[in-house]
Parts: C-alpha cells; structure tokens; sequence
C-alpha cells in the first residue's frame, strides 16, 4: 500500500513539473537565413503546429504553410493586421512573405476562425536591452 502511495505521489509531481515546463518554454523563434530573411515552416494538420513563434521587428519574415490535410478548415490562412489572406493548397506547402514593421502580437487564423496562431514580434533593442541589463537592487 505504501509503495502504491509513493508510486502516485512521484508519478504526480512528474506530471506537475512536466506541465510547468510546457507552460513556460518560450516559443520558437523563426529561424534567420543567410541572406537576413527570418524563416519558419508551420505544419497545418489539426491545427496550426507550432501555434505561436518569434519574430524581429523590420526583417523580413518567410512562413511556410505545409497543409497536410484537405480539411475545409484550414483551406485558408488569413493575417488581419497584414490585410493578407491566402489560400493553402491540401497536401502542398505555400510561402507568405511579410515585414513586421512595429512589436506586438499578431493573429493568423482560418476564415473560420478555429485554425488560429499568433507570433510575436519584438526588437533588436529590446532583445539587447534585456541580455544586457544590469542586475537590480542590493547596495
């Protein structure tokens, strides 16, 4: 019975610690091509993987939609705050190329709205400033 006991509270505080970690990872960030362009494939199936991903403010950023599904759903990739809107052949990759021009947190959803992803962009500066800041407090 004791064995039993300690087997579940070992087995939980796994599955607690398991959960925090996945809550707390940071999204990937796109990936920067030799020629400066900031890269990252998203994989269309069931949902957008990953959901949400990193981006510097000013490059230019290339997503690849790979669609692997003929889902109604999905058969469309819409970014609101870019006016862009494209269609995503089933079973084909399609490449969206946009410059983020200013920091924040963008959508990108299906027209139904039930596909849906964001990504972040943030600075140079602000990167820098936070690598770089000096400790706080004491003294």
């Amino acid at each position: 019975m004791l064995t039993l006991v300690l087997v579940l509270i070992v087995g939980g505080a796994i599955a607690v610690a398991g959960v925090g970690v996945w809550l707390l990872r940071r999204p990937p960030s796109a990936t920067v091509r030799p020629d400066g362009t900031q890269e990252i494939t998203i994989l269309v199936k069931g949902t957008y993987h990953p959901q949400t991903f990193r981006a510097r403010v000013g490059t230019r950023l290339r997503i690849n939609f790979v669609r692997d599904e003929d889902e109604d759903c999905s058969r469309w990739v819409i970014f609101p705050d870019f006016g862009v809107e494209r269609t995503l052949p089933a079973y084909r990759t399609t490449t969206i190329e946009l410059t983020p021009d200013r920091e924040g947190d963008f959508l990108f959803t299906c027209r139904m709205g039930m596909y849906h992803g964001s990504f972040i962009v943030v600075s140079d500066r602000r990167r820098r400033s936070r690598r770089t800041a000096p400790p706080t407090g004491g003294g």
